[in-house]
């Protein structure tokens, strides 16, 4: 996994809400994907799982967060059926 260099200095006299809100985003950003060390470890689980013949199911506690997982794991299992399932409604 290649190595995540972020640093982000916001003076709370100088920063708004917004800058600090586009600040937290760009860092969010960068740590999708595979800079997202819990998303490995998963895919490592769901691999090894997948191999010894189980259908994992992986719950989250947020719905955003289930949907990124989702997402991500579609991308990272394109032959297996992924999907993300909430009380949200479409």
């Amino acid at each position: 996994m290649a190595e995540l260099n972020v640093v982000a200095t916001i003076s709370a006299k100088e920063g708004t809400a917004e800058s600090v809100g586009a600040a937290l985003k760009k860092l969010a950003e960068a740590c999708k994907g595979n800079n997202d060390a819990k998303l490995t470890g998963l895919v490592d689980i769901v691999k090894q799982l997948l191999r010894d013949g189980f259908n994992p199911i992986v719950f989250c506690r947020y719905i955003p967060t289930a949907d990124y997982v989702g997402a991500e794991l579609a991308k990272q299992f394109p032959k297996v059926g992924v999907r993300s399932v909430s009380g949200k409604v479409p």
